[in-house]
């Protein structure tokens, strides 16, 4: 996490020789939530402006950077039967060559919520995913937030796998923890016979698809759940692959 510290420095000449002052301080807007940072307003009058614009959006960008960073809320598909190095919480580390890559078997199990068995939106709508296990991940950001889609990027080797990439997918959100579970997206990536539809993940390594909310915006959101229901490949010996989940956002910053 970079540090919070602003710091400032001028360089002045004297006599020929550059003399380096600098200062490191945490200004009083640290805290500000990013929306309400107005440099035009805030400034004092005796801040020289391009000295001043800089060190806030400074501010802003680090605030903008902690508010929407993806953290893993504890709770996910736990690698039973895969390798245990490749598990959930590599969806959201902001490296897309590690990956989430568990065994259609570790479908079967999770690691705070041993009973949540099956695909969440199933228990909530009553079949609509008829009993369907699931592989889930959990994530939450420091404070509420609101993308505008998603973006999901095919793991490292997804060339020479491409039967263990995403098929069928929700993603579910929340404001509170203690709130119902809203469903976001919900992505059917297979057509008549099988065939992959246009809004399928693509077959080569480490490509980008973005998506957007097919259900309801997030708008304030703190808390989210991804849940893989189906790969293009369901034997329980298996792998599910993906390299990594990111929100996206309009705001400059």
């Amino acid at each position: 996490m970079p540090s919070y510290e602003v710091t400032v420095t001028v360089i002045v000449e004297h006599d020929g020789k550059p003399i380096v002052y600098s200062r490191s301080y945490l200004p009083q807007y640290m805290y500000m939530p990013v929306a309400s940072i107005n440099i035009d307003q805030m400034r004092p009058a005796n801040y020289v402006p391009e000295i001043f614009e800089q060190q806030m959006n400074r501010i802003r960008n680090i605030r903008s950077w902690v508010n929407r960073t993806l953290q893993s809320n504890g709770c996910g598909t736990k690698n039973l039967f895969g390798d245990p190095k490749v598990t959930w919480t590599n969806l959201i580390d902001g490296d897309a060559n590690t990956k989430w890559n568990p065994v259609v078997k570790d479908k079967y199990h999770s690691l705070n919520d041993i009973h949540i068995r099956r695909s969440y939106w199933d228990q909530s709508q009553s079949g609509y995913y008829s009993d369907k296990r699931c592989f889930f991940a959990e994530f939450k950001t420091n404070y509420p937030v609101t993308p505008c889609s998603y973006t999901l990027i095919t793991a490292s080797n997804n060339a020479s796998n491409p039967s263990g990439r995403p098929r069928t997918w929700v993603l579910l959100g929340k404001k509170k923890a203690s709130d119902p579970w809203t469903m976001l997206d919900a992505e059917e990536t297979a057509g008549a016979l099988g065939i992959p539809k246009g809004n399928a993940l693509p077959k080569g390594n480490l490509i980008e698809k973005e998506y957007f909310f097919n259900g309801t915006q997030p708008d304030g959101f703190q808390y989210f759940r991804f849940e893989v229901i189906d790969t293009w490949n369901d034997d329980d010996d298996a792998h599910m692959q993906l390299g990594e989940f990111r929100f996206n956002y309009n705001l400059p910053w």
